[in-house]
């Protein structure tokens, strides 16, 4: 008994997740899936609750919402972590996001019709850009830092390597946006940011050796896939073209057995020869 209270910690979980039945593993299973579900399906309802304040911007939301989290599992597949971790905060973090940054486009789309005639053409986009680059990305750069480490040491620490990221990598991109994409309406501003923020938080995982981009091609290698998808395939074939012949061939059999092995019937008794009377 002694022995037993000091072996190692991990070898008696190991000898306790042996015990795990089958209905056990099942319910694992089962409960696993649930939960991936249900993480799905909030993110999916995430831009909809757009609808009980202003029903025009849940497209917009939709289009943050999921761009952030598709993001995020990226960066986790890039990480080699679970890809549906972190996913709904990021989700709910991009709703949150998608309002503040639609009011941001709206107010230097309308920055173009009052300096245009004063100030002329050139004045007005340098304008537009300068507030899009240096105020409002910047801004919705903060908001996500802050939602995603709080206010505290390491909202301090990621703040400012963020910014610089989005003046880095979203600066000329964000430009052209205001300047040139504007006229094409605020959805399509919203899914080009979208798709900014998307490559932010790729390089943002990447940052300071916290991921690897070969784990991503490595992820989406359809090689794996397709000899698993063919393995499984074949032996489905397997299955059904010598499954079934075997198993009537061994009822087959188990009958035959069975007509053996059972009791015949006695035969009748032989009656007695007849004598005939001495004479």
């Amino acid at each position: 008994m002694a022995e037993e209270n000091n072996k190692p910690e991990a070898l008696q979980e190991h000898k306790e997740e042996k015990k795990k039945g089958t209905l056990e593993s099942v319910i694992d299973e089962l409960w696993s899936f649930g939960k991936k579900a249900i993480a799905v399906g909030a993110i999916a309802a995430m831009p909809f609750l757009y609808n009980f304040y202003d029903p025009s911007h849940v497209a917009r939301a939709a289009v943050t919402t999921y761009g952030f989290a598709a993001a995020k599992t990226t960066a986790n597949i890039v990480q080699k972590k679970d890809p549906l971790e972190g996913l709904v905060w990021q989700g709910a973090t991009g709703a949150i996001l998608s309002y503040p940054l639609a009011e941001g486009f709206r107010a230097v789309n309308n920055l173009e019709s009052r300096m245009m005639s004063e100030y002329g053409l050139v004045a007005t986009k340098a304008a537009k850009a300068g507030a899009f680059v240096f105020g409002v990305q910047p801004a919705v750069t903060t908001g996500r830092t802050a939602l995603n480490y709080g206010l505290g040491k390491k909202f301090r620490e990621n703040w400012w390597p963020s910014v610089k990221n989005t003046f880095k990598w979203l600066g000329l991109y964000g430009a052209l946006n205001v300047t040139y994409l504007y006229q094409y309406g605020l959805l399509v501003q919203m899914i080009t940011s979208a798709i900014g923020s998307y490559t932010i938080n790729l390089v943002e995982s990447l940052r300071r050796g916290k991921g690897s981009v070969k784990n991503l091609f490595s992820a989406l290698n359809p090689v794996p896939y397709i000899t698993a998808t063919a393995s499984a395939t074949s032996k489905l074939a397997r299955n059904v073209f010598y499954g079934i012949p075997n198993a009537m061939y061994a009822i087959g059999s188990s009958i035959r057995d069975l007509y053996k092995t059972s009791p015949k019937p006695a035969a009748p008794p032989k009656s007695a020869p007849e004598t005939s009377p001495t004479k």
